[in-house]
């Protein structure tokens, strides 16, 4: 044989080594080689071919992949973006499920007063939305007013309409201020239920405040006048004005013990304190004689208030309190009301020919 044809079978036999090896290279999984070592030199050079075929396939396939993936994943993004604004626009969230609108502050406002009114007990109606937004109004201005005056109104709707009003100074005073028929409870009492911030009269002056907000006093001794003497004309502001002109107004604090028992003379009636006794009260009201109480901190008050107990029956009180609505609306027993009396005062009509000195 040649030299020639010697090198020849000598390429053909390396070459097909090579190949061999290249393809058993191939079978390459996990880390675990199945080609066979035939040597050092065949083994490393197995891996190099396949290192190299698999680096040049593995950027093939990855420049592919990244290219692929790129368009991929442009199209998809702009799938999501147009998908998210389509989302956005029918109020569809990612989740699938219907998102809420967004809200003006106004909006909030009112759903915030909507969960208000119900946390307080109130029907959800717009009256007791609006009234609650007043309040919050009144919380975030409560410096215009006297120390807890507005936290004292949170539950009392009527209160918390005036002091807005008179805050914001929109109150309108009607022109007939005259009591009417619809002034007097259906109770057999004859004691008009009278409340000191009804705009007839709940703007007027009260020493160096107004009837309103500090008128209980006069407001209580004007339901006594008017219900024993069947004189119209005793309303809460004619009594105040002649509480602050006789000096029994007391300013920043408010009208006097005294007022009542002279009070009582200015207008005809009689008035005798009592001891805070359930059977002398109880015996009191079945006579017919009106009690105006002075009450301290509790139910009615966190500083003090006066109210009228006006009947009694089977052992029920029956009151009118001058700033509450809703209270005056209830019975009560008087083992409830004790703790919070500080005075009694027990008014009747003067008998004929008895002494009215005190009138001045």
């Amino acid at each position: 044989m040649s030299g020639e044809n010697q090198k020849k079978r000598r390429l053909s036999g390396a070459l097909l080594l090579l190949f061999c090896t290249g393809i058993y290279g191939l079978g390459i999984s996990e880390g675990v080689s199945t080609a066979p070592a035939y040597s050092v030199y065949a083994e490393a050079s197995a891996e190099g071919a396949v290192g190299a075929a698999d680096a040049s396939e593995s950027s093939d396939a990855a420049e592919s992949m990244s290219a692929a993936s790129a368009s991929s994943e442009g199209e998809n993004s702009g799938d999501s973006a147009d998908a998210a604004e389509e989302k956005a626009e029918s109020g569809v969230s990612e989740s699938g499920e219907a998102s809420a609108p967004a809200e003006s502050e106004n909006s909030v406002d009112t759903a915030d007063a909507a969960a208000s009114a119900k946390m307080r007990g109130n029907t959800g109606t717009a009256a007791a939305e609006e009234r609650e937004k007043k309040y919050r109004w009144l919380l975030a201005h409560k410096d215009l007013f006297s120390d807890g005056k507005v936290e004292a109104s949170e539950h009392n709707g009527d209160l918390i309409d005036f002091m807005y009003s008179y805050a914001k100074g929109i109150g309108e005073v009607p022109e007939e201020r005259e009591l009417t028929d619809e002034d007097f409870v259906v109770d057999g009492t004859g004691i008009p239920a009278l409340y000191q911030w009804d705009a007839r009269w709940g703007y007027e002056k009260c020493g160096d405040s107004v009837i309103g907000l500090a008128g209980c006093g006069p407001t209580c001794m004007s339901m006594v006048a008017v219900g024993l003497t069947g004189d119209r004309s005793y309303t809460p502001d004619y009594v105040a004005d002649y509480a602050s002109s006789a000096g029994y107004y007391v300013d920043s604090v408010g009208t006097s013990w005294a007022f009542f028992t002279h009070a009582a003379g200015y207008f005809g009636l009689e008035s005798e304190t009592l001891m805070a006794d359930e059977n002398v009260v109880l015996r009191k009201l079945d006579e017919g004689d009106p009690i105006i109480a002075s009450m301290g901190p509790g139910v009615f008050t966190t500083e003090g208030h006066y109210i009228v107990l006006v009947r009694e029956h089977d052992g029920w009180i029956t009151i009118r309190d001058p700033n509450n609505r809703a209270l005056s609306a209830k019975v009560w027993k008087f083992e409830d009301l004790l703790p919070q009396i500080r005075n009694l005062w027990c008014f009747e009509m003067l008998e004929s020919g008895a002494d009215a000195s005190l009138s001045n």
